[in-house]
């Protein structure tokens, strides 16, 4: 075999290679663009949404001095509340109507197996404390369109041995001042509570054995809902990501093939 017929079966093999790498290539996008479309039916991704409550203590009393002085009077301080609600946490139980409300909670308190979508810490004079919600959590919203629009969060910690408990629960609601745009507590919403409305809030934490028990009565000033933030990628997510890096590689196997012919 002479210089020639080498060098030209040296180029013949490579365009062979140079298309198998784009069949590939192909398949693997084909293949993927299925599990998106798949992806696409199935429920959407798990969020997380924060409400956040702020305002002052119309009454309260801190006798262990979890919020600053031990034996202080919280009235007149300020707080802050911060929810966290997870739709990915696994044994949650969905409470919804549309149009009119939704909402998700969960928790020892309702059965084995149950797990609160729902936590939230506590801010009052700069200290915070932190209430996992293991007994009981729950978040509803209704929209304002139903008549009543409410927002509402609590979140429960109790054991029995010690008997210990940890509260707090914030509801702001109203039939005249239409602050809840949807029903969906996913739906972003910025509020300060008017004189026209109503508020249910407050706080409770108790446990002998550590010496612990505070309590106040929450005054309700605003309400800040975030949008949802995806807590896990979606499939078609992933797929996507992939398929790009595949057209990358086809672009640059394609400029390659083209220089051999040029």
């Amino acid at each position: 075999m002479n210089a020639r017929d080498l060098v030209l079966d040296c180029f013949v093999a490579r365009r062979i290679a140079a298309c198998a790498v784009m069949g590939r290539s192909l398949l693997a996008s084909t293949a993927l663009l299925a599990v998106v479309s798949a992806a696409s039916t199935g429920s959407a991704s798990a969020a997380i949404v924060t409400a956040t409550y702020t305002g002052t203590v119309r009454s309260g009393f801190d006798q262990s001095g979890i919020f600053g002085t031990a034996n202080g009077n919280l009235k007149g301080d300020s707080f802050t509340v911060v929810y966290t609600i997870n739709d990915a946490v696994p044994g949650t139980h969905a409470n919804s109507n549309p149009p009119y409300y939704t909402g998700i909670y969960g928790g020892s308190a309702y059965g084995s197996g149950s797990t609160s979508p729902v936590s939230a810490v506590v801010w009052i004079n700069g200290h915070s404390f932190s209430i996992a919600g293991r007994y009981s959590g729950q978040a509803y919203q209704s929209a304002s369109s139903s008549g009543l629009g409410e927002v509402d969060e609590s979140v429960l910690d109790v054991t029995s041995h010690p008997n210990t408990q940890a509260n707090v629960y914030n509801t702001i609601w109203s039939y005249n001042d239409h602050f809840v745009p949807s029903f969906d507590y996913h739906t972003p919403l910025f509020h300060q509570v008017q004189s026209y409305d109503s508020t249910n809030s407050g706080l409770s934490i108790y446990d002998p054995k550590a010496g612990i028990d505070t309590s106040a009565t929450l005054s309700d000033s605003s309400v800040t809902i975030s949008g949802a933030i995806s807590a896990v990628p979606e499939l078609s997510t992933w797929a996507m990501t992939i398929i790009g890096f595949a057209g990358v590689a086809l672009q640059l196997r394609r400029r390659e093939v083209a220089s051999l012919t040029a």
